[in-house]
Formats: structure tokens, sequence, C-alpha cells
């Protein structure tokens, strides 16, 4: 049995000493509430802990809640606009068994799937390319970082940095890293990466393009901006596709002189022209408006009911920890066995 003899002190030494500044260091945690002769806590023991540290578990919530409420006061609030959009199935190809013939001639008529039109789209609506001619057509550089371009001298200048945001920004110079750079069509794309949102809606093949702003009307109009944008980049592109095709099949007619292959080539020229027709009419390019763009009637940012229950779920939480801690470090004075 001597085998078995541990370094835990005796039950007497754990539960009747008076004063925890008599416990040996070592034997200390054993005289602390947390423990009742060594064993778990049981429900009543929980109870008392908490009952003394009432206080505390009162204290910690209101204090973050009066946190965030001061938080909330100076947030700015930010509306949500919404682009309803959805692709369009395109009607191509030869028909019959003249198929093998146009693809054997590289030609192609169906103008792209409406998936490929889409995920054409939805690249283009933040990329370099729609970020340079939302510049050219509205100056978006300078009315997205307006910020930083000082009107006195006619030039970008790097913004003052405060709080952590200065703390971080002067590390990051400390070690070398850039830091700023003036705005251009780049910036602007990251910024388009960052703010515009492209994702399923609630019914399927519906896609939901959202970009905030704090104010609800430049929402909506930087949404309309950048749909027509990028309908106009694909409608050139794809006229020049479809001019490039119409050459080629003109080409191809003046050489080939069998009746059946000239039918073809003549009906797949016209389908080519009639597509040409279309884009020229402004129709909508395998990617169509289902609704808006449209704002959100409340701010969708800050959230005050969620932000206080987050505050206040976050100082009971801490509350909890100190109460535990205090509970296990300074243990209550006992009072000594009755004889």
């Amino acid at each position: 049995m001597d085998s078995f003899k541990t370094d835990r002190p005796p039950a007497a030494a754990r539960v009747t000493a008076e004063d925890p500044a008599t416990v040996p260091q070592d034997q200390r945690i054993w005289a602390s509430p947390m423990s009742v002769d060594g064993d778990m806590l049981t429900f009543r023991d929980i109870l008392a802990i908490l009952w003394r540290n009432v206080p505390l578990l009162i204290l910690l919530p209101v204090l973050a809640a009066a946190l965030a409420t001061y938080s909330l006061k100076g947030a700015t609030p930010i509306y949500t606009a919404t682009l309803s959009v959805a692709g369009i199935s395109q009607d191509g190809g030869a028909r019959g068994g003249l198929g093998a013939l146009v693809q054997s001639l590289g030609i192609s008529t169906d103008g792209g799937s409406s998936l490929s039109r889409l995920n054409e789209y939805r690249y283009l609506i933040t990329s370099v390319t729609i970020a340079k001619k939302l510049d050219e057509e509205y100056g978006m550089v300078r009315e997205v970082f307006a910020g930083e371009w000082d009107k006195a001298t006619g030039r970008w200048r790097e913004p003052r940095y405060r709080g952590l945001t200065g703390l971080l920004i002067d590390f990051r110079r400390a070690l070398g890293l850039p830091v700023w750079s003036p705005p251009d069509v780049r910036r602007l794309s990251e910024y388009l990466q960052d703010t515009v949102k492209f994702g399923s809606g609630s019914i399927p093949e519906i896609f939901a393009i959202t970009y905030d702003n704090k104010d609800p009307e430049k929402a909506v109009e930087m949404l309309r901006r950048i749909h027509a944008t990028a309908e106009e980049i694909m409608r050139i592109q794809l006229e020049k596709e479809y001019q490039s095709q119409v050459d080629y099949l003109n080409q191809k007619l003046r050489q080939v002189h069998i009746r059946d292959h000239r039918n073809v080539l003549i009906e797949l020229l016209a389908k080519q022209e009639q597509q040409m027709m279309l884009l020229r009419e402004s129709v909508p390019i395998g990617v169509r408006v289902v609704d808006g763009p449209v704002t959100s009637v409340m701010p969708t940012s800050p959230r005050p009911i969620l932000t206080l229950g987050l505050a206040i779920v976050v100082g009971l939480a801490i509350a909890l920890m100190l109460a535990v801690v205090r509970e296990a470090i300074w243990p209550r004075r006992r009072q000594p066995a009755a004889d």
C-alpha cells in the first residue's frame, strides 16, 4: 500500500485551515472552494460561487453594453444596394446533320453558353478592365478616393492614420513594407473586389450583386454603373467576335462551291448578322436584370440588437472567467470545524 502514497495533503489540512495564508503554497489549491475535499464541484458549490461573484457578473455585462451603446452612437449607418441577375440561355449551333461540317470549319455560332457568359460577367464587374472604363466615363477613382485628393495642390496625398490603424501603419513602415500608393485603376479594382459581392440569391439560378455605402443613392448608382459598363464591355467584345466570324464566313463562301455546303454557310452568315443586329439594339448579353438595383430601407450596419447582445454575452463570459480565477487564487476564509 505504501506504493500508492501521494503528496496530496490530508483532508484535515484541506478543510480546517482558518487562514489560507497559513497553508503551504503547494497545498493552497486544496484549500480553495473550487473543490470540496478534492472532489468535483457540485451544483450547490457552483451556485455558491456565482452568488459570491454577483456584483462582478452584473457589472461587466452592464459595462460592455454601455461601451457598445457608446460605439453605436458614433457609427455611420451603412445601406446595401442589391442587383439581381440571371444568365440567358443561348440558342445556337448548326441544326441537322451538318453540325460536323460547321465544327470542321472552326465556326462558333452560339456566342457562348449562359454559364460562360455569367462567369465572364462575374469576373468583369471587379476587374481592372471595368475599373479603367469606370474611371474614363465617371471619374470613379477620384470619386471613390476623394479623401486622398488634395484640391489645393491638385495631387494625391497620403491620408493621416489615427489610433490602432496608425500604429499598424508605423509598424509596417518600420519594417520597410509598402504603406500607401496613389489611387489608380488597380486600387479601384481592389476596392470593387472588397465591396462588390456576387452571390447566390434565394432562388436557384438567380444571383445577387450587393454593394454597401453610407449613401443609399450612391450605392444604387454604383451598381447601375457597374452593370451598364460590364454590358458595354461584353457587347464590344462580342461584336468583334461576330464581325470576325462574318468575315470568315464570307471568305469561305468565295471558296466553297458545293451547293449544300454553301447553303449551310449562308444560314450561318445570316445568323451571325442577326446576332450583330441584336447587339446594336442593346438587348441583354448573356445576363439579364431580374430586379433592381434597389437599396435597403433600413441600414444594414450597424445592427444595434446584435451588437448589444454580443457585448452582453462577451461581458458575461469575461465575468465568469474572472470569477473562476478569483475563487481559485483567493480562497475564502473557512471557519474552524466545530468541536
